[in-house]
């Protein structure tokens, strides 16, 4: 932690942090529980290979080796979840695309159950499981662990990351960023977490992050504040880039959407932010200085029209001469090889940054297994990112 406290001396960090797989293990807007996660993470960290003969329909068959982060596939090895992609795969007629994630989901979400392709992985399942699980509680002694209750909601690993940050004095915005609408669900633990109230991860009273005695207050804020709103929704199209604080709504389910469904009288009190050069002031230097967090939803219905390529993901804004903000995005779906799910541009030409310039610097693959499995992970990967700066 020392090298990061040292490396960020004078300077701001900005953090984002997907929410799926990387701070939660849990997609209730995708109706998927724990056990489909895991079950999820593992059909992208276990290789085999395709089954096909020209009378039966292609099978993958798993290898045998257990998931590892660093694994080197052999020739003709591929995941579950490659395997899948390639069997469904995204396309451009709309209908097709989404009964093909449709199809995705359903294979994914049951894969080390009895009579699916990682049956054998179940023990890495169970192993998982465990990992997330709470301390046993007397008074339930005999009932039932099924339930999700039973498991940590937010990871260890991210509520560790946050509390040495704090701890050691590094200045910075803490800001989540998902497709979801499941920021409110987020918000109830977390600022649990920070009012030293969350009945697992005590935080001693010095330091606790709700703003007692003066402090700086990291909770994740529904009013508007002194500073507004602290939430909001990014709308994205050919033409229009813009941040609306004070609603998490979207125009969905229309042909073209457009900035026009904000002009309904009940949203008069949320704050419009247009325009690259003015988004990326907005989120580096308002908050700066009180540190507050932010929650912003992402905007899929532009990312799923682009076939969900990098070029319409998640906006992250960079200016290489800016030296005293530094930036970093944490997400489980940016590829070893590809972005994928994170737009990086240039907040002066309006250019992609190549990815060879983002990855490890600004752009941070979360690794799920590992964040479930060891609870220095996110501070780890931090280290990491300013070792290569």
């Amino acid at each position: 932690m020392k090298n990061v406290v040292d490396a960020v001396l004078g300077r701001h960090l900005l953090l984002y942090f997907d929410v799926n797989k990387t701070v939660i293990m849990h997609d209730p807007v995708q109706g998927k529980d724990l056990r489909h996660i895991l079950n999820d993470l593992l059909t992208e960290s276990c290789y085999g290979r395709i089954l096909k003969d020209s009378t039966t329909t292609a099978q993958w068959q798993w290898n045998g080796t257990k998931p590892c982060p660093h694994y080197t596939p052999q020739e003709g090895e591929i995941t579950y979840g490659m395997f899948l992609r390639h069997q469904f795969p995204t396309c451009a007629d709309p209908l097709e695309a989404r009964q093909n994630k449709n199809k995705r989901k359903i294979a994914r979400q049951s894969f080390t159950a009895p009579g699916q392709p990682g049956e054998d992985l179940a023990s890495e399942h169970c192993a998982l499981l465990d990992c997330l699980r709470l301390p046993a509680d007397p008074s339930t002694s005999g009932a039932s662990t099924e339930h999700d209750d039973h498991y940590h909601f937010i990871l260890p690993a991210f509520l560790r990351l946050i509390q040495q940050l704090h701890e050691s004095n590094v200045h910075f915005n803490l800001v989540f960023r998902t497709y979801g609408n499941d920021l409110h669900r987020i918000a109830e633990e977390f600022n649990a977490f920070c009012e030293g109230r969350h009945p697992h991860v005590a935080l001693p009273e010095e330091v606790r992050l709700d703003g007692t005695n003066g402090g700086i207050d990291r909770r994740i804020l529904f009013e508007a504040g002194a500073g507004g709103y602290r939430f909001g929704t990014f709308f994205r199209d050919a033409t229009t880039t813009a941040l609306i604080m004070g609603t998490f709504d979207q125009p969905e389910g229309v042909p073209n959407p457009s900035l026009h469904f904000y002009e309904d009288p009940k949203y008069a009190r949320t704050h419009q932010v247009r325009g690259h050069r003015t988004i990326y002031s907005f989120l580096t230097q308002e908050w700066r200085q009180s540190q507050a967090t932010l929650a912003l939803r992402d905007f899929y219905p532009h990312w799923f029209a682009h076939q969900e390529d990098a070029s319409a993901g998640k906006l992250l804004l960079l200016d290489p001469s800016e030296t005293s903000v530094v930036p970093l995005f944490f997400d489980d779906n940016i590829l070893p090889h590809d972005p994928h799910i994170v737009d990086a541009r240039d907040v002066n030409t309006g250019e992609a940054v190549p990815f060879e310039v983002t990855k490890d610097r600004y752009l941070l693959r979360v690794e799920p297994l590992q964040a479930v499995r060891e609870v220095d992970y996110f501070l780890k990967r931090l280290e990491d990112a300013f070792s290569t700066k």
